[in-house]
Protein backbone atom coordinates (compact mmCIF):
# COMPACT_ATOMS: atom_id res chain seq x y z
CA UNK A 1 0.00 0.00 0.00
CA UNK A 2 1.17 3.68 -0.70
CA UNK A 3 1.42 5.94 1.70
CA UNK A 4 0.19 9.48 1.52
CA UNK A 5 -0.63 11.90 4.22
CA UNK A 6 -4.13 12.14 4.23
CA UNK A 7 -4.32 15.61 5.82
CA UNK A 8 -1.97 16.91 3.09
CA UNK A 9 -3.39 18.78 -0.22
CA UNK A 10 -2.86 16.75 -3.35
CA UNK A 11 -4.08 17.52 -7.03
CA UNK A 12 -5.44 13.92 -8.01
CA UNK A 13 -6.38 13.00 -11.80
CA UNK A 14 -9.00 10.28 -12.42
CA UNK A 15 -8.40 9.35 -15.92
CA UNK A 16 -11.42 7.65 -17.74
CA UNK A 17 -11.52 9.21 -21.45
CA UNK A 18 -14.15 6.86 -22.86
CA UNK A 19 -17.68 6.85 -22.63
CA UNK A 20 -20.96 8.25 -20.22
CA UNK A 21 -21.17 4.76 -18.90
CA UNK A 22 -17.79 4.38 -17.95
CA UNK A 23 -17.64 7.52 -16.82
CA UNK A 24 -20.45 7.35 -14.08
CA UNK A 25 -19.58 3.75 -12.87
CA UNK A 26 -16.32 5.60 -12.13
CA UNK A 27 -17.63 8.42 -10.18
CA UNK A 28 -17.24 6.43 -6.84
CA UNK A 29 -13.66 6.86 -7.39
CA UNK A 30 -13.61 10.71 -7.07
CA UNK A 31 -16.13 10.25 -3.62
CA UNK A 32 -13.66 7.21 -2.15
CA UNK A 33 -10.65 9.97 -3.25
CA UNK A 34 -12.34 12.89 -1.13
CA UNK A 35 -13.41 11.44 1.31
CA UNK A 36 -10.02 9.72 2.42
CA UNK A 37 -7.84 12.95 1.02
CA UNK A 38 -10.39 15.64 2.48
CA UNK A 39 -8.02 18.33 1.54
CA UNK A 40 -7.23 17.62 -1.91
CA UNK A 41 -8.44 18.37 -4.98
CA UNK A 42 -9.93 16.10 -7.65
CA UNK A 43 -9.94 16.28 -11.22
CA UNK A 44 -11.17 14.29 -14.44
CA UNK A 45 -9.41 13.64 -17.80
CA UNK A 46 -12.24 13.01 -19.77
CA UNK A 47 -14.02 13.55 -23.23
CA UNK A 48 -15.80 17.32 -23.75
CA UNK A 49 -19.22 15.46 -24.07
CA UNK A 50 -19.07 13.50 -20.84
CA UNK A 51 -17.81 16.65 -18.73
CA UNK A 52 -21.79 17.84 -17.85
CA UNK A 53 -22.13 15.02 -16.15
CA UNK A 54 -19.59 16.17 -13.73
CA UNK A 55 -21.20 19.61 -13.15
CA UNK A 56 -22.80 20.48 -9.27
CA UNK A 57 -20.62 17.04 -7.77
CA UNK A 58 -18.91 17.72 -4.82
CA UNK A 59 -16.32 15.34 -5.04
CA UNK A 60 -15.18 16.74 -8.35
CA UNK A 61 -13.61 19.94 -8.98
CA UNK A 62 -12.72 19.97 -12.45
CA UNK A 63 -11.94 18.62 -15.74
CA UNK A 64 -9.58 18.64 -17.89
CA UNK A 65 -9.85 17.63 -21.72
CA UNK A 66 -8.66 15.27 -23.29
CA UNK A 67 -9.17 16.57 -26.58
CA UNK A 68 -7.78 19.99 -28.23
CA UNK A 69 -10.42 21.22 -31.18
CA UNK A 70 -12.24 17.82 -31.02
CA UNK A 71 -8.56 16.10 -31.57
CA UNK A 72 -6.42 14.26 -29.75
CA UNK A 73 -3.12 16.49 -29.53
CA UNK A 74 -0.71 14.74 -26.91
CA UNK A 75 1.90 17.88 -26.88
CA UNK A 76 -1.54 20.13 -25.83
CA UNK A 77 -2.71 17.55 -23.73
CA UNK A 78 0.92 17.63 -21.95
CA UNK A 79 0.95 21.46 -21.77
CA UNK A 80 -2.48 21.25 -20.06
CA UNK A 81 -1.30 18.50 -17.24
CA UNK A 82 1.78 20.32 -16.24
CA UNK A 83 -0.61 23.65 -15.84
CA UNK A 84 -2.74 21.22 -13.98
CA UNK A 85 0.22 20.45 -11.29
CA UNK A 86 -1.51 16.93 -10.94
CA UNK A 87 0.77 14.91 -8.34
CA UNK A 88 -1.17 11.57 -8.07
CA UNK A 89 -3.01 10.28 -11.50
CA UNK A 90 -5.40 7.44 -11.64
CA UNK A 91 -5.75 5.59 -14.79
CA UNK A 92 -8.88 2.71 -14.19
CA UNK A 93 -7.97 1.97 -17.79
CA UNK A 94 -4.37 2.47 -18.92
CA UNK A 95 -4.33 3.51 -22.74
CA UNK A 96 -1.82 4.25 -25.20
CA UNK A 97 -2.76 7.76 -25.72
CA UNK A 98 -3.25 9.08 -22.03
CA UNK A 99 -0.70 7.03 -20.23
CA UNK A 100 2.45 8.11 -22.00
CA UNK A 101 0.98 12.00 -21.61
CA UNK A 102 0.89 11.19 -18.09
CA UNK A 103 4.26 10.30 -18.19
CA UNK A 104 5.58 13.08 -20.10
CA UNK A 105 3.63 15.57 -17.89
CA UNK A 106 6.17 14.14 -15.21
CA UNK A 107 2.72 13.22 -12.94
CA UNK A 108 5.00 12.06 -9.66
CA UNK A 109 2.55 9.28 -8.57
CA UNK A 110 0.70 7.62 -11.49
CA UNK A 111 -1.61 4.71 -10.48
CA UNK A 112 -3.61 2.22 -13.14
CA UNK A 113 -4.16 -0.84 -14.15
CA UNK A 114 -1.52 -3.02 -15.82
CA UNK A 115 -3.13 -4.21 -19.50
CA UNK A 116 -0.29 -3.63 -22.10
CA UNK A 117 3.00 -2.36 -22.24
CA UNK A 118 2.60 1.07 -22.30
CA UNK A 119 1.48 0.57 -18.26
CA UNK A 120 5.13 0.11 -17.90
CA UNK A 121 4.62 4.26 -17.64
CA UNK A 122 2.81 4.11 -14.99
CA UNK A 123 4.90 4.03 -10.90
CA UNK A 124 2.34 1.71 -9.43
CA UNK A 125 0.39 -1.24 -12.07
CA UNK A 126 -2.08 -2.81 -10.16
CA UNK A 127 -2.93 -6.33 -11.69
CA UNK A 128 -6.43 -6.64 -12.74
CA UNK A 129 -7.94 -9.12 -15.04
CA UNK A 130 -11.06 -7.72 -15.96
CA UNK A 131 -11.82 -9.89 -19.09
CA UNK A 132 -12.83 -12.75 -16.60
CA UNK A 133 -16.04 -10.30 -15.39
CA UNK A 134 -15.60 -11.33 -11.96
CA UNK A 135 -17.23 -7.59 -10.57
CA UNK A 136 -19.44 -4.87 -11.62
CA UNK A 137 -16.99 -2.30 -13.99
CA UNK A 138 -17.59 0.04 -10.61
CA UNK A 139 -15.90 -2.26 -8.45
CA UNK A 140 -13.12 -3.00 -10.64
CA UNK A 141 -12.30 0.53 -10.86
CA UNK A 142 -12.46 1.18 -6.90
CA UNK A 143 -10.19 -1.56 -6.48
CA UNK A 144 -7.49 0.70 -8.27
CA UNK A 145 -7.35 2.91 -5.39
CA UNK A 146 -7.36 0.48 -2.10
CA UNK A 147 -3.61 1.06 -3.28
CA UNK A 148 -3.67 4.12 -1.67
CA UNK A 149 -6.00 3.29 1.81
CA UNK A 150 -9.06 3.89 -0.20
CA UNK A 151 -12.68 2.36 1.08
CA UNK A 152 -14.84 0.91 -1.44
CA UNK A 153 -18.01 1.12 -0.34
CA UNK A 154 -19.25 4.14 -2.55
CA UNK A 155 -21.88 4.07 -5.34
CA UNK A 156 -22.45 6.49 -8.54
CA UNK A 157 -24.05 9.32 -7.75
CA UNK A 158 -25.42 12.91 -10.32
CA UNK A 159 -26.83 15.95 -9.08
CA UNK A 160 -29.20 17.84 -10.59
CA UNK A 161 -30.00 21.32 -9.77
CA UNK A 162 -33.28 22.82 -8.67
CA UNK A 163 -33.51 24.99 -11.62
CA UNK A 164 -32.77 22.17 -13.84
CA UNK A 165 -35.68 20.20 -12.61
CA UNK A 166 -37.74 23.14 -12.56
CA UNK A 167 -37.29 23.28 -16.19
CA UNK A 168 -37.89 19.44 -16.70
CA UNK A 169 -40.79 19.35 -15.14
CA UNK A 170 -42.64 22.35 -16.96
CA UNK A 171 -41.17 20.64 -20.05
CA UNK A 172 -43.54 17.27 -18.94
CA UNK A 173 -46.16 19.40 -18.21
CA UNK A 174 -46.58 21.30 -21.21
CA UNK A 175 -45.55 17.94 -23.61
CA UNK A 176 -48.05 15.70 -22.22
CA UNK A 177 -51.53 16.28 -22.14
CA UNK A 178 -52.61 14.61 -19.01
CA UNK A 179 -50.91 13.56 -15.88
CA UNK A 180 -49.22 10.41 -15.43
CA UNK A 181 -45.98 8.48 -14.57
CA UNK A 182 -43.13 9.05 -16.82
CA UNK A 183 -41.42 6.06 -18.84
CA UNK A 184 -38.40 6.76 -20.61
CA UNK A 185 -37.46 4.48 -23.88
CA UNK A 186 -33.45 4.47 -25.16
CA UNK A 187 -34.07 1.92 -27.97
CA UNK A 188 -30.43 2.72 -29.18
CA UNK A 189 -26.73 1.95 -27.83
CA UNK A 190 -24.68 3.91 -30.34
CA UNK A 191 -23.18 0.29 -31.52
CA UNK A 192 -22.17 -0.52 -28.03
CA UNK A 193 -24.37 -3.71 -27.09
CA UNK A 194 -26.13 -6.04 -28.52
CA UNK A 195 -29.66 -4.43 -29.01
CA UNK A 196 -33.16 -5.64 -28.17
CA UNK A 197 -33.93 -3.63 -31.60
CA UNK A 198 -36.23 -0.39 -32.20
CA UNK A 199 -38.97 -2.25 -33.02
CA UNK A 200 -39.50 -3.67 -30.11
CA UNK A 201 -39.12 -0.94 -28.06
CA UNK A 202 -41.65 1.07 -30.26
CA UNK A 203 -44.06 -1.82 -30.21
CA UNK A 204 -43.98 -1.71 -26.34
CA UNK A 205 -43.61 1.94 -26.29
CA UNK A 206 -47.16 2.10 -28.56
CA UNK A 207 -48.76 -0.05 -25.57
CA UNK A 208 -47.22 1.33 -22.41
CA UNK A 209 -49.01 5.21 -23.52
CA UNK A 210 -52.33 4.59 -22.95
CA UNK A 211 -51.92 4.42 -19.00
CA UNK A 212 -48.14 5.85 -19.32
CA UNK A 213 -46.50 9.37 -21.07
CA UNK A 214 -43.70 7.46 -23.01
CA UNK A 215 -40.88 9.66 -24.04
CA UNK A 216 -38.62 7.89 -26.72
CA UNK A 217 -34.71 9.09 -26.77
CA UNK A 218 -31.95 8.99 -28.78
CA UNK A 219 -29.07 10.78 -30.72
CA UNK A 220 -29.35 12.87 -33.83
CA UNK A 221 -28.80 9.69 -35.80
CA UNK A 222 -30.77 7.33 -33.71
CA UNK A 223 -33.76 9.43 -33.99
CA UNK A 224 -33.50 9.21 -37.23
CA UNK A 225 -33.76 5.42 -37.74
CA UNK A 226 -36.35 5.31 -35.03
CA UNK A 227 -38.43 7.79 -36.70
CA UNK A 228 -38.58 5.63 -40.15
CA UNK A 229 -39.76 2.89 -38.82
CA UNK A 230 -43.28 1.57 -39.31
CA UNK A 231 -43.66 1.48 -35.60
CA UNK A 232 -42.80 4.96 -35.27
CA UNK A 233 -46.18 5.55 -36.88
CA UNK A 234 -48.15 4.29 -33.99
CA UNK A 235 -47.35 7.06 -31.88
CA UNK A 236 -47.60 10.50 -31.55
CA UNK A 237 -45.18 13.47 -32.30
CA UNK A 238 -45.39 13.87 -28.02
CA UNK A 239 -43.65 10.55 -27.42
CA UNK A 240 -40.45 11.63 -29.25
CA UNK A 241 -38.24 13.86 -27.80
CA UNK A 242 -35.59 16.52 -30.04
CA UNK A 243 -32.15 15.81 -28.86
CA UNK A 244 -31.56 18.24 -25.63
CA UNK A 245 -28.32 18.68 -24.00
CA UNK A 246 -27.11 16.45 -21.67
CA UNK A 247 -28.04 18.29 -18.31
CA UNK A 248 -31.53 18.42 -19.77
CA UNK A 249 -31.82 14.52 -20.49
CA UNK A 250 -30.55 13.68 -17.67
CA UNK A 251 -32.85 16.37 -15.28
CA UNK A 252 -35.51 14.34 -17.48
CA UNK A 253 -34.62 11.26 -16.34
CA UNK A 254 -34.39 12.24 -12.85
CA UNK A 255 -38.49 13.05 -13.11
CA UNK A 256 -39.01 9.42 -14.75
CA UNK A 257 -40.59 6.96 -12.91
CA UNK A 258 -39.08 4.36 -15.41
CA UNK A 259 -36.23 4.19 -17.79
CA UNK A 260 -35.67 1.01 -20.38
CA UNK A 261 -32.87 0.47 -22.75
CA UNK A 262 -30.11 -1.24 -23.75
CA UNK A 263 -26.47 -1.52 -21.96
CA UNK A 264 -25.72 2.09 -22.50
CA UNK A 265 -24.79 5.44 -20.77
CA UNK A 266 -28.26 6.44 -20.04
CA UNK A 267 -29.05 3.55 -17.67
CA UNK A 268 -25.80 3.93 -15.54
CA UNK A 269 -27.46 8.02 -15.41
CA UNK A 270 -30.89 6.75 -14.39
CA UNK A 271 -29.04 4.28 -11.33
CA UNK A 272 -27.06 7.24 -10.60
CA UNK A 273 -30.07 9.47 -10.17
CA UNK A 274 -31.96 6.83 -8.35
CA UNK A 275 -34.55 5.97 -11.09
CA UNK A 276 -36.20 2.41 -11.76
CA UNK A 277 -34.37 0.85 -14.78
CA UNK A 278 -34.61 -2.37 -17.02
CA UNK A 279 -32.20 -3.02 -18.83
CA UNK A 280 -31.86 -5.49 -21.61
CA UNK A 281 -28.57 -7.53 -21.67
CA UNK A 282 -27.09 -10.31 -23.79
CA UNK A 283 -25.69 -13.33 -21.95
CA UNK A 284 -22.07 -13.11 -23.40
CA UNK A 285 -19.90 -12.92 -20.80
CA UNK A 286 -17.95 -9.73 -21.25
CA UNK A 287 -21.11 -7.85 -22.22
CA UNK A 288 -23.58 -9.59 -19.34
CA UNK A 289 -25.71 -7.56 -16.57
CA UNK A 290 -22.96 -8.42 -13.52
CA UNK A 291 -20.31 -6.58 -15.40
CA UNK A 292 -21.90 -3.76 -17.10
CA UNK A 293 -25.27 -3.49 -14.78
CA UNK A 294 -25.93 -0.55 -13.11
CA UNK A 295 -23.75 0.07 -9.68
CA UNK A 296 -26.21 1.23 -6.82
CA UNK A 297 -26.46 0.41 -3.39
CA UNK A 298 -30.03 -1.24 -3.22
CA UNK A 299 -29.27 -2.96 -6.64
CA UNK A 300 -32.75 -2.05 -7.67
CA UNK A 301 -32.22 -2.53 -11.39
CA UNK A 302 -34.21 -4.68 -13.28
CA UNK A 303 -32.00 -7.14 -16.24
CA UNK A 304 -33.77 -9.06 -19.16
CA UNK A 305 -31.47 -11.28 -21.08
CA UNK A 306 -32.29 -14.24 -23.81
CA UNK A 307 -32.14 -16.57 -20.50
CA UNK A 308 -34.36 -15.03 -18.00
CA UNK A 309 -35.22 -11.93 -16.26
CA UNK A 310 -33.20 -10.79 -12.90
CA UNK A 311 -33.82 -8.56 -9.91
CA UNK A 312 -30.97 -6.92 -9.44
CA UNK A 313 -27.29 -7.15 -10.81
CA UNK A 314 -26.04 -9.68 -8.08
CA UNK A 315 -28.95 -12.09 -9.39
CA UNK A 316 -27.03 -12.80 -12.44
CA UNK A 317 -26.64 -16.11 -13.02
CA UNK A 318 -24.60 -16.90 -16.81
CA UNK A 319 -26.54 -19.84 -18.64
CA UNK A 320 -25.58 -23.16 -18.56
CA UNK A 321 -25.11 -22.76 -22.62
CA UNK A 322 -21.41 -22.92 -25.04
CA UNK A 323 -19.74 -19.87 -25.02
CA UNK A 324 -20.71 -19.65 -28.31
CA UNK A 325 -24.25 -20.41 -28.82
CA UNK A 326 -26.31 -17.87 -30.20
CA UNK A 327 -29.12 -17.85 -27.60
CA UNK A 328 -26.74 -16.31 -26.02
CA UNK A 329 -27.47 -12.90 -27.87
CA UNK A 330 -30.69 -13.41 -29.19
CA UNK A 331 -32.46 -10.81 -28.03
CA UNK A 332 -35.57 -11.69 -30.20
CA UNK A 333 -36.13 -14.08 -27.83
CA UNK A 334 -37.61 -11.37 -25.82
CA UNK A 335 -40.88 -11.07 -26.34
CA UNK A 336 -42.77 -7.68 -26.09
CA UNK A 337 -45.63 -9.17 -24.31
CA UNK A 338 -43.71 -10.51 -21.14
CA UNK A 339 -41.74 -6.91 -21.11
CA UNK A 340 -45.26 -5.59 -21.01
CA UNK A 341 -46.05 -7.45 -18.33
CA UNK A 342 -42.94 -7.10 -16.34
CA UNK A 343 -43.36 -3.21 -16.57
CA UNK A 344 -46.58 -3.30 -15.52
CA UNK A 345 -45.58 -5.15 -12.34
CA UNK A 346 -42.69 -3.51 -11.86
CA UNK A 347 -44.34 0.59 -12.03
CA UNK A 348 -47.38 -0.66 -9.83
CA UNK A 349 -44.40 -2.15 -7.34
CA UNK A 350 -42.96 1.40 -7.47
CA UNK A 351 -46.08 3.67 -6.39
CA UNK A 352 -46.64 1.05 -3.89
CA UNK A 353 -43.19 1.74 -2.56
CA UNK A 354 -43.98 5.63 -2.57
CA UNK A 355 -46.93 5.74 -1.03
Amino acid sequence: MMKLDINKSYNFLIVRPDHIGDVVLSLPVAESLKTRFKNSKVYYLAKDYTAPLFENSPFVDGVINLNTNGKFDKVSLVRRLKAAKIDVSISLVADKETTPALFKARIPIRIGSFMKLYSLLLTKRVRQKRSLCLKNEAEYNLDIIKTLGCDTNFFPKLYVSDEESKKAKAFIESNFKEKKPLVIIHPGSNGNSVEWGKENFLTLASKLRTNYNVLITGSSNEMKDILNTKEAKNLDEENFLKPVSLREFMALINEASLLMTNSTGPLHVAGALGVQTIGFYPDKLTMNCFRWGSFTKDDKGIYITPSGVYHGMKTYKEPDLAKDDLKRIDMDSIKVSEVLELVQKSLKTSRINHA
